[in-house]
């Protein structure tokens, strides 16, 4: 067993060296601190393996949320009130074209109302390997909405 474990070391490293994820990984270990959350809207889980931060919802692959006919207004309902929520640091738009960042399936006014107060809070700040990283920005200005319990 143990003979296999630099074989393994050496897959790790070579995943975490991809060039797509790399340069990620590295600026999120470098400015934010380990408790800090970061949100990958598409399904990009090996940045959160990788910098050891748990995604803020459980929707770490958010395909489903994008299917017509399978995705429910009360699934997406949950998913932005996670990250209303757990407020993750960043936000970090992969440009994954099957998961274009909030724009989902179905538009609700709840739905509406929420990637409104997302989107109040949230600035780009820069982009690495193409990806759009939006950090959060407390805005005095934003409407807050009161606690939902992921009804519409």
């Amino acid at each position: 067993l143990w003979s296999c474990y630099p074989l393994y070391l050496g897959q790790i490293e070579v995943l975490k060296s991809i060039s797509e994820i790399g340069p990620v990984v590295e600026e999120i270990d470098k400015k934010l601190s380990p408790e800090e959350r970061v949100l990958l809207v598409g399904a990009e889980t090996a940045v959160n393996f990788f910098t050891r931060r748990p995604s803020p919802t459980r929707f770490v692959y958010q395909y489903p949320l994008y299917m017509k006919g399978y995705a429910t207004e009360t699934m997406i309902l949950e998913f932005l009130d996670d990250v209303i929520e757990k407020r993750p640091k960043w936000i970090i738009d992969t440009k994954n074209k099957t998961t274009p960042m909030f724009k989902f399936p179905i538009e609700t006014s709840s739905i509406r109302e929420r990637i409104a107060s997302i989107q109040c809070h949230y600035y780009p700040i820069e982009e690495v390997n193409g990806w759009t990283i939006y950090e959060y920005k407390d805005n005095k200005l934003c409407q807050e909405l009161p606690p939902s319990s992921n009804q519409p």
